[in-house]
């Protein structure tokens, strides 16, 4: 590592105590960060440039499988998450400014997350490689991770560290119309260090359709015998494997999410999906994005039973604001990026900071 980047390393941590002793706030561990507010500030330096290729001819190709051109400085973004940015560009906006939805940063009630710094990241990471699993969702999540770093001073070394492969249900299911492979396939096919997890969203969509009179619950009561069994192999045989993470679910909200247009207070996000319960009014919620907090409760008693670190991303749940519905026929699940989805990585890094990853 090269003095200066020792130099960056050493000023972001030497800024982010002296900020904890002014405010006199602890050092987030734990989940201790899910509670707190969204906070507009209007200072926020864009975390990375969208871009659409159809507008600019300066995207480059290949972010699904992370073939990094260096020569590019603006990556793809993929599931529609790069139509709020490429909107405000058509009607003016610079693509290196942040637009309305991105101001609003995550600060913790009771702790501070250490701040984003790409060098750091890299330095934390070391020479593991990390491997994540998921849907679309956590596509979208990885990418943003991929973008931060691109974007910044010296980092690229360690971009290619970072693996993602479609893993819709994680265990095997009788589903052929699944993308990817169950999580102990990849697991053996990369052999990382780290193991993030987080697909969830197709969860109910399986139960309803393979089984008459199922319930999200039932398939629940399916999945963790297999996971289980996943999880016994994987200690066996996978000795270079340090940590799995539980990563929840980027919450989506109900129909017409489009008509927030800043975040919503904690007393009203999503209507109780905090806790778990059901939606007061289901047929506002055709996609049943309710379910996720359920699904997300198992799967955090997965984490808890095995030790395992949780990223757990309910404060999105006060961003029904940040999709991008009104551009992407009513999307309601993908997230605007840049945008909240930033919270991952500076959560992600934390873990990293704290030695719980």
């Amino acid at each position: 590592m090269s003095i200066f980047q020792r130099f960056l390393i050493l000023c972001s941590i030497f800024s982010y105590n002296q900020g904890a002793k002014i405010s006199k706030l602890k050092v987030c561990s734990g989940g201790d960060y899910v509670r707190g507010k969204w906070i507009l500030d209007e200072n926020h330096k864009k975390s990375f440039s969208c871009c659409d290729p159809h507008v600019f001819n300066d995207c480059y190709i290949g972010m699904n499988d992370f073939e990094i051109n260096y020569n590019k400085n603006f990556p793809i973004h993929s599931h529609s998450g790069c139509a709020c940015q490429t909107h405000s560009q058509k009607n003016g906006v610079p693509r290196d400014e942040s637009i309305d939805l991105e101001k609003f940063q995550w600060y913790p009630t009771s702790c501070r997350l250490v701040q984003w710094n790409a060098t750091l990241f890299c330095h934390l990471l070391g020479n593991r490689t990390v491997l994540f699993l998921g849907d679309s969702t956590a596509h979208q999540t990885v990418n943003t991770l991929i973008a931060m770093l691109l974007k910044s001073f010296d980092t690229s070394q360690c971009i290619p560290q970072i693996k993602f492969e479609y893993s819709d249900k994680l265990v095997w299911d009788p589903d052929e119309r699944k993308r990817g492979d169950n999580f102990v396939a990849w697991t053996d096919k990369h052999r990382p260090h780290i193991l993030v997890i987080g697909a969830y969203a197709h969860y109910h969509h399986l139960a309803l359709e393979q089984e008459a009179n199922a319930s999200d619950i039932s398939f629940l009561n399916y999945f963790y015998p297999k996971f289980s069994e996943g999880l016994e192999y994987l200690k066996r045989t996978h000795p270079q494997l340090q940590k799995i993470v539980i990563k929840t679910e980027n919450p989506g909200h109900w129909d017409h999410c489009h008509l927030n247009k800043m975040p919503v207070p904690f007393e009203n996000a999503s209507l109780g999906y905090l806790e778990g319960q059901h939606a007061t009014h289901t047929h506002q919620d055709k996609y049943h994005w309710h379910m996720g907090t359920l699904v997300d409760k198992f799967m955090k008693n997965i984490a808890r039973k095995h030790n395992f670190p949780i990223i757990d991303m309910s404060p999105l749940l006060y961003r029904p604001d940040a999709h991008p519905a009104e551009l992407s026929n009513g999307d309601c699940l993908h997230y605007c990026t840049p945008g909240p989805l930033d919270l991952f990585s500076r959560i992600f890094l934390h873990k990293l900071y704290i030695r719980e990853i």
